[in-house]
């Protein structure tokens, strides 16, 4: 058995990408069973995070006296932001264990069931879109050219959240205790990422945001949404990680991709 088989592991994955009418068929019935028997389906999301955002922005606004009509956006956006990356990062872990009936018994590409739970999370966050949408429209927001913007950094989190979910799905499967590691790290994360502040409101310890990577995938969606181009630091910040995750990715899978059928 080979220790390291790059050319398996591209083959694995091109062929995932080819069934991509299973994976798309797989990923819709997860949702489905999710939001079974309910009267509005997937789109309890979208109410769900409407009332949260319009909740946390009035009491936050009103204890700190911010002007809602400039904050409430660029808290509301990221909030959604937030809510993609942290249940990406959140669920990564668990894609091969709970697929672990189908790989044992079913010989399709392991990169399917990546496939499947990335496309899981882009419908979620496409659910939470009209809630962005309506946002900037209260706040009083010109779309400019610049809001297309939108389009290339969505593509860029989408790419993020395969190469996130595939590696930590392996590391979780291998070490069952990250799944809950992860759980115990993203919760402190949110309070260090600027979702409910800005960075100017730290002063000398803005560097906190800085070397923090989800305030770089934070920006690269919101500023856009509110119709201002993303920093240049967090440009180059999200195409550095994103060229070393794919990397590391398909590195880690090339000498594991024999095994996870053992460790499931």
């Amino acid at each position: 058995m080979k220790t390291f088989d790059l050319a398996g592991a591209m083959s694995d994955i091109a062929k995932g990408f080819a069934l991509w009418r299973v994976w798309w068929r797989l990923g819709l019935d997860d949702l489905m069973l999710r939001y079974s028997r309910t009267r509005l389906g997937p789109f309890w999301m979208t109410v769900s995070l409407a009332i949260y955002v319009g909740g946390l922005g009035l009491v936050w606004g009103t204890i700190f006296n911010i002007d809602l009509a400039k904050f409430f956006p660029y808290m509301a956006i990221g909030l959604i932001v937030w809510q993609f990356l942290s249940g990406t990062v959140g669920e990564a872990g668990q894609a091969f264990i709970t697929s672990n009936g189908i790989i044992q018994e079913i010989p399709l590409p392991l990169s399917l069931h990546i496939d499947r739970q990335v496309l899981r999370m882009l419908i979620t966050l496409f659910h939470t879109v009209p809630v962005a949408i309506a946002v900037t429209l209260f706040a009083g927001v010109d779309y400019t050219a610049v809001h297309l913007l939108v389009i290339p950094a969505l593509i860029i989190l989408a790419i993020n959240c395969w190469w996130v979910t595939f590696l930590l799905a392996i590391v979780g499967l291998r070490y069952r205790d990250i799944g809950q590691a992860i759980g115990t790290f993203m919760p402190f994360m949110f309070f260090f990422t600027p979702i409910l502040w800005k960075k100017e409101m730290l002063g000398r310890l803005g560097f906190i945001a800085d070397i923090n990577p989800f305030t770089h995938y934070l920006e690269i969606l919101r500023q856009p949404f509110l119709g201002n181009l993303p920093p240049a630091e967090s440009v180059w910040t999200v195409i550095v990680m994103t060229t070393a995750g794919l990397l590391a990715t398909l590195i880690v899978f090339a000498r594991t991709r024999h095994r996870i059928a053992f460790w499931v």
